[in-house]
């Protein structure tokens, strides 16, 4: 479980800050060598609830790691997944100013038609 001082509401709140300001931070896994799945799942959840606060509209899932060499290389045992966000659509016109580190990278994606 994460360290009292570091709530996963804690840390969706310190990614969010990040994004929204374009401010590189740590990564968590740096801060925190402990960090469990079950904690990188509970952040994510709380990244989540602040994507509706700020009234985005979840659109879909991806799924990431698929290939095994892949997971081999960053020393990863499973797929991974996670929501999608109206935001995140991206059309012709992508600023890469507007990106901390910006790049791309090929993922399954399901979009929802709800």
């Amino acid at each position: 479980m994460l360290a009292v001082s570091h709530s996963a509401k804690a840390i969706a709140s310190q990614l969010y800050q990040a994004r929204h300001t374009s401010t590189p931070i740590d990564f968590l896994t740096s801060a925190l060598p402990g960090l469990t799945w079950e904690d990188a799942r509970a952040i994510a959840r709380e990244s989540d609830v602040l994507r509706r606060v700020d009234g985005e509209t979840q659109i879909g899932w991806k799924l990431g790691w698929t290939s095994s060499a892949m997971r081999e290389a960053l020393g990863v045992n499973r797929p991974n997944w996670g929501t999608l966000w109206n935001s995140q659509v991206a059309d012709s016109s992508v600023a890469r100013i507007d990106y901390i580190h910006p790049k791309a990278e090929p993922e399954l994606v399901w979009r929802s038609t709800m």
